[in-house]
């Protein structure tokens, strides 16, 4: 028998509707690829319940500041490696002071989409590091953060840690998590691909039943490690893709010494920590909204000026900004003196250490003991405390106190530091 050749036009449109289709009839296997485009989905025809509850939609990232836009403190920091933080906020630099010397700073070098990264560049190199060297940045996230993952419960969920990254040596970095509480951690070689050019970096996190990350406290729940030297001590052992004890040699296990020539560097941005097996493109947020978040563990005053209450005394002692408060008063004893809060913008995330900063030559003040003008900056210093008040955890108090003296008022700044 003959068989009879069908064209195009044998089958009329709409021939075969819906009802025809048996469930499951067609899989996905056969799908072209990209067979289903939004001009053949009707409107409104994926709605949110049809969505997997493994998609992510806004406040993704459990990062802070992973576009490295915020620098409060400064926007460079060229010496030995000192631990703590120096430059971008919430990035904290980690290691051994004789690792070379390094010049960390807040740079415009930036994947498409981004402003600012981090960049570290070796100033002066270590070809021999002792059996305990190390080197590295961080990233310490608190308790608070973390809910979500249910880390130490049977609900845990698994994570997926981006960032992009840019080298002009190909050089090999371990990307570690470890939670702050229960030692254990899980760690990653990573190599660029190609030198002097950007690439996102996808690292998968098992979800894990046992031990917590702090969740539901202000304590710090993880470190996030990125390992750019290490000695023997450790980096003998192996990565380990899996929750594990946290055991020395393991820790940089495969690290190159990033040190080992003038001139090294390394950049990164986009920093993204979220829950699930899939990395979403990079949550941004507003600049506003990052600096405040940021302020929950450092925050910097501009100048501020207290003007006591002393008669024709009471007036500004220098051009610069100086706001008088109204709520100054005159202590007992033959003595002037100022009581004045200073609400914090953000309340920290615990009682910070409080570091008074002068207008000009790192003195907070001025003193004036009779005169028609103010006195020189060093003469005062010693007669202004700053202190957080005990009595609520968002102000902050001077107390300007002098035995037998005039004060003519107190200019300067404060730094609160609450870092984990």
């Amino acid at each position: 028998m003959a068989l009879i050749k069908l064209n195009s036009r044998a089958i009329p449109d709409d021939t075969v509707i819906a009802s025809d289709i048996a469930d499951g009839s067609i899989s996905t296997a056969k799908l072209a690829a990209d067979a289903v485009t939004n001009a053949k989905l009707a409107a409104d025809a994926v709605t949110t319940p049809k969505i997997a509850d493994t998609v992510n939609f806004g406040r993704r990232n459990l990062i802070i500041n992973g576009a490295m836009e915020v620098a409060q403190r400064a926007t460079t920091y060229a010496t030995a490696v000192s631990n703590g933080y120096h430059t971008v906020d919430r990035i904290r630099v980690m290691g051994s002071s004789n690792v070379g010397q390094w010049t960390i700073s807040q740079d415009s070098d930036v994947p498409a989409g981004f402003v600012k990264s981090l960049k570290y560049e070796c100033t002066t190199a270590d070809t021999s590091l002792a059996s305990t060297d190390h080197l590295g940045l961080g990233y310490f996230p608190e308790g608070h953060h973390m809910n979500p993952v249910s880390k130490g419960t049977s609900g845990a969920k698994s994570m997926t840690l981006s960032f992009y990254m840019k080298a002009n040596v190909s050089r090999t970095m371990v990307v570690e998590l470890a939670d702050a509480g229960n030692n254990r951690h899980v760690n990653f070689a990573v190599t660029p691909t190609t030198v002097n050019t950007w690439e996102r970096i996808t690292l998968s996190i098992p979800a894990d039943i046992s031990g917590s990350f702090n969740q539901g406290t202000n304590s710090k729940a993880a470190e996030i490690n990125f390992w750019l030297a290490a000695g023997t001590y450790y980096n003998s052992g192996s990565n380990q893709s899996t929750w594990t004890s946290r055991t020395a040699a393991n820790i940089m296990a495969g690290a190159s010494n990033w040190a080992d020539t003038l001139g090294n560097t390394l950049w990164i941005t986009g920093l993204q920590l979220e829950v699930g097996d899939t990395a979403t493109p990079f949550e941004h947020r507003s600049f506003g909204e990052e600096i405040e978040l940021c302020k929950r563990y450092y925050q910097k005053s501009s100048s501020y000026g207290v003007v006591p209450t002393n008669g024709s005394n009471a007036t500004s002692v220098d051009n610069n900004t100086c706001v008088p408060f109204s709520n100054c008063v005159q202590w007992g004893g033959g003595g002037i003196g100022s009581y004045t809060p200073i609400y914090l913008p953000v309340t920290m995330r615990a009682t910070p250490t409080v570091t008074a900063y002068g207008n000009s030559s790192g003195y907070l003040g001025y003193l004036n003991t009779g005169g028609s003008s103010p006195g020189s900056d060093n003469t005062v210093s010693y007669h202004v405390n700053l202190n957080l008040s005990p009595l609520r955890e968002d102000r902050l108090v001077i107390n300007n106190q002098a035995t037998g003296d005039t004060i003519w008022g107190v200019v300067g700044g404060y730094e609160c530091d609450s870092e984990l």
